[in-house]
């Protein structure tokens, strides 16, 4: 017994006639008295009689024309409910976000959110992609930005775009008019790293005999950016990290060239779980901020930054 015979039934045993019945749902006659059939060689009764005025419903057939409506009303009113909450989504998602992205991009997520989805209550949990991509998999978030570094098994991906690290330098360091580096150069230099960067940076580098010198490691870019402000180093951060510091002149940014050094951004979710209305959209809202931060910069961001 599924809905679609409940439902044949109901309208034949209100219309009184299976051609009105036929006309009503705009299927065929035969089918409808096919599907009416197998209910009621389910059922093991008649559910129907015909007479001179047309069908009447037996006695058992009167009693599941009352069910039958009840339930139907109850599919209705569960069909109505769940397109209001696609059409008004709402619930708590959680968005992982790695820490050299989040400070750019989780107030512009909030503030979509909230302006777009105000029944949407969005966490954003700052970490490492290693992290994120395992609090993905054990469902303690919903979503994530990762940096893609390989086969990522048991997650679903969509790409965010290619973002180009850059040479950052404290102010005054670089000399003026200069706006790249070559990335050999980088091996006369030690470089301060955030730790989590150095195996973005030795993946772009593997294959190319180029060896950089590393300083030291933080897990910390705050540190590094104190660091900077102090002259006290060199190092390689996302272009969208530094935008502001690069137009405003605050250190000196230099793109990294031949080649330049970059790293695939993904949105990753568990295709175990299932995915709320309200993630989905939450989803759209970071693909679409995605395209609007400027992961990479062009030759005019870095007209005051030398």
């Amino acid at each position: 017994m599924d809905f679609r015979q409940i439902r044949y039934f109901t309208y034949v045993a209100s219309l009184r006639s299976f051609s009105k019945a036929a006309q009503a749902l705009n299927v065929a006659q035969p089918s409808i008295s096919r599907q009416i059939q197998t209910l009621e060689k389910e059922l093991d009764t008649q559910l129907l009689f015909r007479t001179t005025r047309g069908v009447e419903p037996t006695e058992a057939g009167l009693v599941l024309l009352q069910r039958a409506e009840q339930l139907l009303q109850s599919l209705d009113e569960t069909r109505d409910a769940i397109t209001a909450v696609s059409a008004r989504p709402a619930g708590d998602v959680s968005l992982g976000l790695p820490p050299s992205l989040s400070p750019v991009f989780a107030p512009a997520m909030m503030a979509e959110c909230t302006r777009l989805y105000p029944a949407i209550r969005l966490r954003i949990t700052e970490g490492l992609s290693v992290f994120l991509e395992e609090w993905l998999k054990m469902g303690r978030i919903d979503l994530a930005v990762l940096t893609k570094l390989g086969e990522m098994p048991n997650v679903t991906r969509v790409s965010l775009g290619r973002e180009e690290l850059v040479l950052v330098a404290p102010r005054g360091t670089v000399a003026p008019g200069q706006t790249t580096v070559p990335l050999c150069d980088l091996t006369r230099r030690q470089i301060t790293i955030p730790h989590g960067f150095r195996n973005v940076i030795d993946h772009e580098t593997r294959g190319l005999g180029i060896t950089l010198i590393y300083k030291a490691e933080y897990d910390s870019i705050s540190i590094i950016r104190g660091l900077l402000e102090k002259g006290d180093c060199f190092t390689i951060l996302p272009y969208a990290l530094v935008q502001q510091e690069a137009f405003f002149g605050d250190f000196d940014v230099l793109r990294i060239v031949d080649p330049c050094l970059s790293r695939e951004l993904v949105l990753a979710a568990n295709p175990r779980r299932p995915c709320s209305s309200a993630a989905k959209v939450v989803r759209s809202v970071v693909t679409r901020l995605a395209g609007q931060v400027a992961l990479r910069p062009t030759s005019d961001q870095f007209t005051r930054a030398v």
